[in-house]
């Protein structure tokens, strides 16, 4: 279901005007290069002036006085109050998604963090009960871990656990979720699984372990 703003975007006036031919731009590698959009100032990151810009509200004198952003609202004084209010909408939206990925990711690693587990195991056990269903939860650390941080340090250590969950989080199926449940130790919540059945691990429940991992499992089934 679609959020009432959702398609926000869509109501305002299409200008054309796109600031990588306005400007002759060769930085292919600038997030504005290459858009359909005329919007290049809510791009974040922009390569304007041959370095990363932030924000609209970080870069906001140079993007209004920009002749790509004059040229877009065609010098109309209510068009650009218009874009102004787009831009505060934009920002707000940008905002709120990011507190709520604050408030359910680990920051670190990326993987849902353990307020979020704690939610959503809930809801997941609801319905194993009500459906008579199944879900697995496994269990998941880096062999050595604290070998590794003594060794090479804790930033080393922060690097090593990025690529962990990236490399769990490939080799899951769209439906589990990774959980970084704290230290070196990762969850995955994996409904209509049963673990148990397989050995109880993840070489059982058939999924192939990232080297230099190690898991156990346990699964819970549910009576409609």
């Amino acid at each position: 279901m679609k959020e009432p703003d959702e398609d926000w975007l869509g109501i305002v006036r299409k200008s054309g005007v796109k600031c990588w031919e306005v400007k002759a731009c060769g930085k292919e590698d600038c997030p504005a290069f290459g858009s359909t959009d005329a919007r290049c100032w809510l791009v974040a990151g922009t390569m304007c002036g041959g370095k990363p810009q932030g924000k609209f509200a970080q870069k906001f004198g140079s993007c209004v006085e920009c002749d790509v952003y004059q040229k877009a609202l065609g010098l109309d004084p209510v068009a650009e109050i218009y874009e102004q209010i787009v831009t505060l909408v934009h920002s707000l939206r940008e905002s709120r998604g990011q507190l709520k990925a604050m408030a359910t990711r680990d920051l670190l690693t990326g993987a849902y963090n353990r307020n979020y587990f704690n939610e959503v195991i809930k809801v997941e056990a609801e319905r194993t009960k009500r459906y008579g269903s199944t879900f697995s939860i496994l269990i998941v650390d880096v062999d050595r871990f604290k070998q590794i941080n003594d060794t090479y340090g804790h930033l080393h250590g922060d690097g090593i656990l990025r690529e962990c969950a990236q490399l769990l989080q490939r080799s899951l199926r769209s439906a589990d979720i990774l959980v970084r449940f704290g230290g070196d130790e990762f969850l995955i919540l994996a409904p209509e699984t049963d673990c148990g059945k397989s050995g109880r691990s993840w070489r059982g429940s058939g999924r192939k372990s990232p080297a230099g991992m190690r898991s156990s499992g346990a699964t819970t089934t549910g009576s409609p």
